[in-house]
């Protein structure tokens, strides 16, 4: 396969979050391939382009599927020895070195009457290595009641500041472990130095079952923040046993909080503490993925008013508009300000007049579709989110298509025509207008069919996707690559996998097709992809 050469709107950009999803309308609403036809023997015509191969589930792992654990000890001596002290450093060390650095953060909480925040960000290994000195200081000189319940609400406060501070797309797709290392019974509703903790729905504090409610509270209140903000939390408990014979109150407690999250409760004795956090399993956010878009998106090319217009430099205006404003339409950014003509225009700036957009830096693209940092400025987007207002339409494609993406409107019907906005996008017609003689033509389709999955169990489809449509656009300048040559469209091959809740992956192929008439397209139609053709997270 022939992938493009650095087209001039894809500026070199620095890229912090690389795993954007590629949105578009649910594949219930594409045009099947079985009746789609232009002429009479159902033939592809020559301005148009068909993918075909197969696309597999990508993997949820790396920088773009983080495992944030937040590890909350109980110190104080006693219980915790200076032994069990070592056994918890040197099993806490071992998770740390076991863990794959690109895409692991750590807290830390310390934890006895009160709790304490050693690490009160998530940082590297390196981070919790140099914290956990001070826990082993800590721990020597703590005493009196033991609150499980105060750990639990500072993880509370650490995992909710950090969720409201990341990127939004990333924390959908982030998985928060809480390894809470629990050696005596919760106090918080029997000593009087707790009794501003009580919850006030759980029962009296002389009841055995207050503490089970306290601390059943603060987890459930734990999970809660998924739900608030997307991604996964999940809390660990491990009782570790300072005597012979395990204590049924703290065993009942530590099931309890297992339970309220959905985790499996271990119980072991000090001595065998490294040994348990050595086999603590920490996966990403697990489920089935799930094919949720494939489609084909021609940047060289607007769908306008029942007319396919051409768009050379892809900057999202008609090269016949650019003639009539003044702008050039084979430089996507006529006045060099990091604005491309497209967006200023969009937005009522001037493209032919430099602009200077402060607290922003034009070669950085934070989410990766394409739209630069000061670009989602001007434009009021989330640069931090492909999809700011989650509609299933990537910020960049609805720019260049009409839409709104800064309004949910995916299952609107903007025109009136009877298709939504969603599937106008993503078949690369018009929202805006009722084209259904263009719509009959010009509609993309796509279909697929499950094949084969990976050796390690991810869901692969055999795919087409056709009906893309060609122009035949103007040479433009693409330094330092030289001259882009005439006729050459840049299509985009987009896909979203869905893998439970709001955390979602995208892959993509971008690929170059010539189209000089009287010359057929170059390559020629169907083109071959093959899963490793397509990029995760670009």
């Amino acid at each position: 396969m022939t992938l493009r050469s650095r087209a001039a709107y894809d500026r070199p950009v620095l890229r912090r979050a690389i795993l954007p999803s590629l949105l578009c309308a649910s594949l219930s609403g594409c045009t099947s391939a079985s009746v789609y036809a232009t002429s009479g023997n159902g033939l592809e015509p020559p301005d148009r382009a068909v993918f075909e191969g197969t696309i597999c589930a990508p993997l949820t792992t790396g920088a773009g599927f983080p495992i944030k654990v937040l590890f909350a000890l109980e110190g104080g001596n006693p219980p915790v020895d200076p032994g069990t002290v070592q056994a918890i450093l040197q099993g806490v060390t071992d998770v740390v070195q076991k863990e794959p650095t690109d895409s692991t953060r750590y807290a830390l909480v310390a934890y006895h009457t009160i709790a304490n925040a050693l690490l009160a960000t998530f940082g590297a290994g390196s981070d919790l290595t140099s914290a956990l000195g001070q826990f082993q200081s800590q721990s020597a000189q703590q005493s009196g009641p033991v609150s499980v319940q105060a750990a639990l609400d500072l993880a509370r406060a650490i995992i909710s500041g950090d969720m409201q501070t990341s990127c939004r797309a990333t924390v959908q797709r982030t998985h928060y472990y809480v390894v809470l290392l629990v050696a005596s019974q919760d106090e918080t509703c029997t000593n009087p130095l707790f009794a501003g903790a009580l919850a006030p729905d759980c029962p009296d504090a002389g009841s055995g079952d207050c503490s089970i409610c306290l601390l059943q509270n603060e987890v459930a209140q734990l999970e809660a923040l998924a739900t608030q903000y997307g991604g996964k939390v999940t809390v660990l408990p491990i009782y570790f046993r300072q005597a012979q014979q395990p204590d049924p109150t703290i065993q009942g407690q530590v099931a309890a909080i297992a339970g309220a999250s959905g985790s499996v409760p271990l119980d072991t004795a000090a001595a065998d503490l490294q040994k348990a956090l050595d086999g603590l399993s920490l996966p990403t956010i697990e489920g089935a993925p799930t094919l949720n878009r494939l489609y084909a998106w021609n940047r060289s090319s607007l769908a306008r008013a029942g007319a396919l217009m051409v768009d050379s430099d892809g900057d999202g205006l008609s090269d016949a508009d650019e003639l009539a404003i003044g702008t050039d339409p084979t430089n996507p950014d006529t006045d060099g300000d990091g604005i491309s003509d497209g967006v200023e225009v969009k937005v009522g700036m001037n493209p032919l007049v430099p602009d200077v957009i402060e607290g922003c830096d034009p070669g950085q693209d934070e989410d990766g579709d394409r739209l630069n940092d000061c670009e989602e400025k001007v434009l009021g987007t989330d640069p931090c989110a492909a999809d700011t207002d989650g509609d299933g339409l990537s910020d960049l494609v609805e720019v260049h298509s009409g839409t709104n993406p800064l309004v949910a409107e995916g299952n609107q019907d903007q025109d009136g025509d009877g298709v939504s906005n969603a599937v106008e996008v993503t078949t690369h017609t018009d929202p805006e207008s009722a084209d259904l003689a263009f719509r009959a033509d010009r509609a993309q389709f796509t279909s697929f069919t499950a094949t084969t999955p990976t050796p390690d169990g991810r869901p692969c489809y055999d795919f087409t996707v056709g009906n893309a449509s060609l122009v035949a656009t103007l040479a433009r300048p693409n330094p330092p690559f030289g001259t882009t040559a005439a006729g050459t469209n840049d299509l985009y091959l987009m896909a979203e996998w869905g893998f439970g809740g709001s955390a979602e992956i995208g892959q993509s192929l971008i690929q170059q097709v010539v189209f000089a008439p009287p010359a057929l397209p170059s390559p020629a139609s169907p083109i071959a992809v093959a899963p490793t053709d397509l990029q995760t997270g670009t």
